[in-house]
């Protein structure tokens, strides 16, 4: 898992997409209001991980 993107699985091989590290899966039909919150939860947990990185460069540069 884990890289610089959120995936977001659609379709049949959603087990496996989840295992290698995508960060949910949707349905068919899709709903809107579903693949709506599904890009806004995967750009807050984007932001998330940048922040956290960047807060360790800075912890990184006051050590050295």
């Amino acid at each position: 898992g884990g890289g610089d993107y959120q995936v977001v699985q659609y379709g049949g091989e959603a087990v496996r997409a989840m295992k290698l590290g995508a960060l949910d899966f949707l349905n068919t039909p899709v709903n809107q209001a579903e693949l709506v919150a599904l890009v806004e939860r995967s750009i807050a947990v984007r932001g998330e991980q940048l922040e956290v990185q960047a807060a360790r460069q800075r912890r990184e540069q006051n050590l050295a």
